[in-house]
């Protein structure tokens, strides 16, 4: 090939990028690190009559990637796009693609602007029919080899997860979870519990106060430890800590049943809030009446007439509210109005007595009308994806998008087979409402502080449907645990 050192004379030194990539494992398998491309592609470069204007590196990206996926290859295009060098410099072709598609379409796009490009340790002219056929070539061996391993892979996984096994190292799992060694005569690793004591104490204590960050300071302080909110909620998010991982739900030794786990989520994604403040009593609790969303709470303030002389007005009483967020985002909700927290509590405190009565008579109407039977079994889906991951083991399926569109297809059956058995199994118990809710609780719940309001509300409710508007005001629904 041509080098910049002909182009324009023996001082003229050519402008060029210089790209380089390494996924983790080529590096870990091959120690073909970034360092050392770039040292090479500098070495070439000086030799050369070369000056590499910037190096592009994706670290840690596979060649199989497609731009939009891999920034400094998508940054470097821009950039020729826009003139600001004509050359690109790599190590070898499979740095650059391994995809033979992706590999004409970002050829398509650097033509345009007449950029050319070198793999310096190989050797073809791509100005004649035989080297545009050894590109080609190169590039559908490399896709074949990628996609064999990646079968490979997929395959190993894939009887580890069936039986139980790690796939990668402790400080990938919940911090409740480990990698323990095999007892002697064992092959394989497995998964144990560690921590267990404290995992169990906050389970318990975010189940019945409805609260991740005081869990998190609960057990900090109890066992004297220094756990970060994001660890504990990722922990608590973890489908691991009922026993199920990716389709396989005897995977480890679960802390808690399946039912336990619906439940424990649908505490966590209400994402109670606090500030220094006040603490906001229903955050996470109100639904939107237009579009659904969750209202969040901020302070509000009351203002007095525009100043005669200066045309200011001044704030005067405060009060908490809640707002649907979609609505401040590029006008996504037209629901502006705010619900003022103070008006909403007294409304509970009135009606709440009547809704639950109402609510438990037509629970009683409906039980004796017959339940509702779940439209899939979870048994049956779960034996339907043990023969697709047989078949696929046994090679009975050829292609892998094949199999990942049936394997994704089974996942959210199963998912919502396991949610639809859930709710129907987890019919509000309004005898247990209504136990708690005494003669005289009114009384009781106005000695209580912002934090222990909060607490009692989000222990028995789950989400709150109101009618808001200028003219009318109303709670419409209120949904039980």
């Amino acid at each position: 090939m041509e080098t910049g050192k002909f182009m324009g004379g023996e001082n003229y030194i050519e402008e060029v990028a210089a790209y380089i990539r390494v996924s983790t494992q080529e590096q870990k398998l091959h120690g073909i690190s970034l360092e050392a491309q770039v040292e090479k592609l500098t070495e070439y470069a000086q030799n050369h009559g070369m000056k590499i204007v910037k190096f592009y590196k994706d670290e840690g990206v596979s060649g199989r990637k497609l731009i939009k996926n891999r920034p400094a290859l998508q940054e470097m295009i821009q950039d020729a796009e826009k003139g600001k060098f004509k050359r690109i410099i790599f190590i070898k072709l499979d740095r650059f693609f391994r995809s033979v598609a992706e590999y004409h379409e970002c050829m398509k796009r650097l033509s345009v602007g007449g950029v050319i490009w070198t793999a310096t340790e190989e050797k073809y002219d791509l100005s004649t029919p035989s080297g545009e056929a050894f590109v080609n070539m190169k590039l559908t061996m490399a896709q074949f080899e990628a996609d064999q391993a990646g079968e490979r892979i997929r395959m190993v996984n894939e009887y580890k997860i069936k039986s139980g096994q790690p796939l990668y190292g402790s400080q990938c799992l919940p911090f409740c979870y480990a990698v323990g060694c095999p007892e002697e005569g064992e092959r394989h690793k497995y998964i144990g519990k560690r921590d267990e004591e404290i995992m169990r104490d906050l389970i318990d204590y975010v189940m019945k106060n409805h609260s991740v960050r005081a869990g998190m300071n609960y057990i900090n302080q109890k066992y004297n430890r220094n756990f970060l909110y994001n660890a504990v909620m990722n922990a608590l998010k973890n489908e691991m800590i009922c026993g199920t991982y990716k389709g396989n739900p005897n995977y480890c030794e679960p802390y808690i049943t399946r039912e336990e786990f619906n439940q424990l989520q649908k505490i966590i994604s209400r994402n109670p809030r606090t500030t220094e403040k006040r603490t906001y009593l229903f955050t996470g609790l109100i639904r939107c009446p237009r579009c659904g969303y969750r209202l969040s709470g901020g302070q509000y303030y009351t203002y007095s007439r525009p100043n005669k002389e200066t045309g200011k007005r001044e704030k005067r009483r405060g009060y908490l509210a809640y707002k649907c967020g979609r609505s401040r985002v590029n006008n996504q909700c037209d629901f502006n109005n705010i619900v003022q927290e103070q008006r909403l509590e007294k409304m509970l405190l009135e009606q709440l007595d009547d809704i639950i009565a109402g609510k438990k008579l037509q629970a009683i109407s409906v039980k004796s009308a017959g339940k509702k039977v779940s439209k899939h079994d979870v048994e049956a889906l779960t034996a339907e994806l043990d023969r697709l991951n047989y078949a696929w083991q046994k090679g009975r399926i050829k292609s892998v998008e094949e199999y990942d569109k049936s394997y994704d297809d089974l996942m959210e059956k199963i998912h919502a087979a396991e949610n639809e058995q859930a709710e129907l199994n987890q019919e509000p118990d309004y005898e247990k409402i209504q136990a708690v809710l005494s003669n005289g609780w009114q009384e009781i719940y106005k000695e209580l502080d912002g934090e222990h309001k909060r607490a009692f509300w989000r222990s028995f409710i789950e989400e709150i449907q109101v009618v808001w508007s200028k003219d009318k005001k109303e709670i419409k629904d209120i949904i039980f645990f």
